[in-house]
């Protein structure tokens, strides 16, 4: 599998468990999960981990969230928090 095929299917298997999870919700989770990617691409680590706080709190357990809270939180000097998350 070459890694843009895997790129994509991990994506797809990310947005089918995030819709699933907050199909309730008044926004859904693709939705938070790409703000808090947009907040990070833009240096904005505290807007990002609070979009991905969001996610947890909804229970979206998925691990490429885990995978950007840890990014977000090194790139806003939380070591700790950035540790935690990819525990």
């Amino acid at each position: 599998m070459t890694r843009l095929s895997s790129t994509w299917l991990a994506s797809a298997l990310l947005s089918i468990s995030l819709s699933t999870t907050l199909h309730a919700q008044t926004e859904d989770a693709t939705t938070v999960f790409r703000k808090g990617n947009d907040a990070a691409a833009h240096s904005r680590w505290d807007d990002a981990i609070s979009e991905y706080t969001r996610l947890s709190q909804a229970k979206v357990q998925a691990p490429s969230l885990y995978w950007n809270w840890s990014q977000a939180a090194l790139g806003g000097g939380r070591k700790g928090e950035a540790m935690w998350a990819l525990l």
